[in-house]
């Protein structure tokens, strides 16, 4: 069995992050998913902090889906930061503005519509649990939501900025993409992970670790009226070329 192990919530765009490196770099490893709510008593006793996704290698721990990319680079034949420093500093800036900006917004509107369909929340981030464990979760809900809400700002004005923030991130990735299909020069690299995992969330995606269950109907619409956008079909290509390996 591996000695690495991924820590991670199902269905989250950082997340993502982390799973497809280990994909690209063809790291074997386990995962151990965590549930929204009950990961802020797990996690600090697992790993002495609360955020995911954590990488365990033998007695390493590496924080946060950035850190995570990094280290798997160390060495690789096929980094996905490039060695060159210009186009290195166009990934950075590229990823900072979906991991710090673009994002925590779309995640807002994601949440929202999610809490307000218990059911919805159970499906995206306890699939994996036995359908004791998903009554049980969503029993908890309320107090779950609660810490939620309060924690990302989950208001409707909130929720209507992450629909314009999904706007963005499309017209970013069909606007950047155009000549040559990547975000930065014309091959693969983190830009495209961070953007298509992040506009997955959204879509979702034909892998199994992107996959989503049926969508809230606030979710759906929005979804439904951005089908045809060019930067919708820019992550379909995306994740078909470049999103290797099973789901574990």
């Amino acid at each position: 069995m591996s000695d690495v192990e991924l820590l991670q919530f199902l269905r989250s765009p950082y997340n993502e992050k982390a799973r497809w490196a280990l994909a690209h770099h063809g790291v074997a490893h386990r995962r151990r998913s965590v549930l929204p709510g009950p990961h802020m008593l797990l996690m600090p006793f697992w790993t002495g902090q609360a955020q995911t996704p954590v990488l365990r290698r033998g007695k390493e721990l590496v924080i946060g889906s950035g850190a995570i990319v990094r280290a798997l680079d160390v060495g690789a034949a096929d980094p996905l930061v490039p060695r060159d420093p210009a186009l290195a500093a166009e990934v950075d800036a590229l990823e900072a503005r979906f991991d710090a900006g673009l994002t925590p917004r779309m995640r807002v509107t994601v949440l929202h519509a999610l809490l307000a369909e218990p059911s919805a929340w159970v499906a995206v981030f306890a699939e994996e649990e036995s359908p004791a464990s998903q009554s049980f979760y969503r029993a908890m809900l309320g107090v779950v939501g609660r810490g939620v809400r309060a924690k990302y700002g989950l208001r409707p004005d909130a929720a209507a900025d992450g629909r314009l923030a999904v706007r963005e991130a499309l017209e970013l990735v069909a606007t950047r993409s155009r000549e040559t299909g990547y975000l930065v020069g014309d091959h693969f690299t983190l830009a495209d992970l961070t953007a298509a995992s992040s506009l997955a969330m959204i879509f979702g995606a034909a892998h199994p670790d992107m996959t989503m269950p049926p969508r809230p109907a606030a979710l759906q619409s929005l979804v439904d009226e951005l089908s045809a956008h060019p930067g919708r079909r820019w992550l379909d290509t995306v994740y078909e070329r470049h999103r290797r390996g099973p789901a574990l």
